[in-house]
């Protein structure tokens, strides 16, 4: 008995999974970040609200909780991070900073879809107002939905006796958008869940996102992400000094 949970314990399971759900009723889809994302009161007035609540049934009715996630053993961290059996690396002090000692990483990306992004289109030529409100609204779905692959990740590396770091995405700090081309294609992401990049790899469809997580023996603090960020200054969205950190 002993053997096999120091087993378990001495490594992180190998994982690549994918899915394509309806929005589950569990997941926290909180009217407050929509208004963060709108840069508004929450309440300000009773249109706004009614069409905000609108908007976020709208949005959960059409969009998809499409994702995947994939493990990655670290190979080397001297001065960019490399994966085993991978030739791409992930430069920046940044990212070597937050992978520091982590034995693993898990890739991962979410999106809610195509059909999100064309009812957002359609609404920004024919009605302006509910084409930015649903914008918002999908904004913060797909970082309710990132909250909860996360989730899904801590819960298995807690049975193996691993800790996680927060999320880290490409563009934070000094990690380059460039490294979504490698990371997507390490997750097979078009094929899974149908996600790809435009030519200045931004990924599309727009409400999308692609994430590191770290896996640790070590369990840390919780770290003031945003303050680390190039654009803390002019972030529109941090909610440093509101909840200490974005996340």
């Amino acid at each position: 008995m002993g053997t096999e949970r120091q087993k378990r314990e001495d490594a992180f399971a190998p994982i690549f999974i994918s899915g394509d759900e309806q929005i589950p009723h569990d997941v926290p889809f909180h009217k407050r970040e929509v208004y963060r994302y709108l840069m508004a009161r929450e309440g300000a007035d009773e249109t706004t609200d009614r069409l905000v609540k609108e908007c976020m049934q709208e949005i959960r009715r059409i969009a998809r909780y499409q994702y995947v996630y994939r493990q990655a053993k670290i190979a080397s961290t001297d001065s960019s991070i490399f994966f085993e059996g991978v030739t791409f690396e992930l430069p920046g002090k940044d990212i070597h900073k937050h992978l520091a000692h982590c034995d693993y990483a898990v890739v991962m990306a979410v999106t809610l879809g195509i059909k999100v992004e064309q009812v957002i289109r359609y609404y920004s030529r024919s009605d302006l107002t509910r084409g930015v409100l649903l914008d918002a609204c999908a904004t913060a779905l797909v970082e309710a939905l990132c909250d909860d692959v996360q989730e899904k990740v801590r819960q298995l590396a807690e049975e193996a006796g691993y800790f996680i770091t927060p999320r880290w995405s490409p563009g934070y700090g000094d990690l380059p958008l460039t490294v979504q081309a490698p990371l997507l294609d390490y997750l097979n992401a078009f094929r899974r869940i149908g996600l790809y990049l435009s030519e200045s790899s931004i990924l599309l469809p727009r409400k999308s996102v692609s994430a590191i997580i770290g896996v640790t023996k070590e369990k840390r603090e919780p770290r003031r992400r945003c303050s680390r960020c190039h654009l803390f200054e002019t972030c529109r969205f941090s909610r440093e000094g509101e909840a200490g950190c974005a996340r």
